[in-house]
């Protein structure tokens, strides 16, 4: 029980963290292409 808690905490920060990362590079991508930050 504990350990599928501690999977699904781990899971969570993993997806977490990977969403961050493709939004800072959506946004880098955005600004290198039109020349401002993203709204």
């Amino acid at each position: 029980m504990a350990r599928e808690g501690t999977r699904a905490i781990l899971t969570r920060a993993h997806l977490t963290r990977a969403h961050l990362t493709r939004a800072h590079l959506t946004r880098a991508h955005w600004t290198a292409f039109h020349g401002r930050p993203r709204p």
